[in-house]
């Protein structure tokens, strides 16, 4: 798959450190795959969910959230967010670019 935004991890990286290393593996196994479906990625991100049109992947053990959307007919991922779960936890990131209603 294509990464659209790469830019975002790259910056959050070199702002929290800690995060390096655990984006630059979603990086590399994102590439790495052609999932048809969320049902497919799940099988090797197991932890990822669904959320409206996006989809939100744990970072560095769940201490970070990575939010996307996922277009699997284009075989593309545009990067949207990396927050940290008190961020995550405000959902306005749900109601701005994931079309969720709560």
């Amino acid at each position: 798959m294509n990464i659209i935004g790469r830019e975002i991890l790259q910056k959050y990286w070199e702002e929290k450190r800690e995060t390096e290393n655990s984006l630059k593996t979603w990086i590399q196994t994102i590439e790495q795959n052609n999932w048809k479906h969320i049902f497919d990625l799940k099988q090797t991100f197991r932890s990822a969910d669904a959320v409206g049109n996006c989809t939100a992947f744990n970072i560095k053990g769940n201490h970070y959230r990575l939010i996307t959307q996922t277009n699997f007919q284009t075989q593309t991922i545009r990067v949207l967010y990396v927050l940290t779960h008190k961020q995550y936890d405000e959902k306005s990131w749900k109601r701005n670019d994931c079309d969720c209603r709560e």
